[in-house]
């Protein structure tokens, strides 16, 4: 938690208003507990295709 603690403190030292540095720093520990790694259909409801994910992504477009 020190760690998450100096993030935002440095974040607001360099003048990041405190409310976006705090939820930065939120963002930043949901990502490093792997909370945001989850799937979902919206790609395919939305467009009516299959999503892809960022690997297959990249395989796709490094010969265009």
């Amino acid at each position: 938690m020190h760690v998450i603690s100096c993030q935002q403190e440095r974040l607001q030292q360099n003048g990041v208003p405190d409310w976006e540095a705090k939820g930065l720093v939120e963002l930043l520990q949901l990502a490093n507990e792997n909370q945001l790694a989850f799937v979902t259909d919206d790609v395919q409801r939305i467009t009516g295709t299959a999503g892809t994910t960022i690997a297959e992504w990249a395989r796709n477009v490094v010969y265009v």
